[in-house]
């Protein structure tokens, strides 16, 4: 995994280390992303301000990036399989 997100994680820039944030975010309740203090608030901070759970929110928003590094290594895979050939 390339990155991880933390509780110090600034939610914007969460949204711009993986595309799928701001669905997810707005799937559990969390529509910081449309706002200001995106720019300043971090991922806990935001959660607990919604009353989420700090730990379910950044094992959602982790599981992204282990999705996403996952396709990435398929995809590679695959490339290195073909050009093999």
């Amino acid at each position: 995994m390339n990155a991880k997100f933390t509780e110090e994680t600034l939610i914007a820039d969460a949204l711009d280390e993986h595309e799928g944030v701001a669905a997810a975010l707005k799937e559990m309740g969390l529509p910081c992303f449309r706002c200001a203090v995106a720019e300043h608030e971090t991922i806990a901070e935001g959660a607990r301000g919604k009353g989420l759970n700090v730990a379910e929110v950044l094992a959602a928003l982790n599981a992204l990036l282990t999705e996403s590094d996952e396709r990435t290594d398929l995809e590679e895979n695959g490339q290195e399989s073909t050009q093999n050939k």
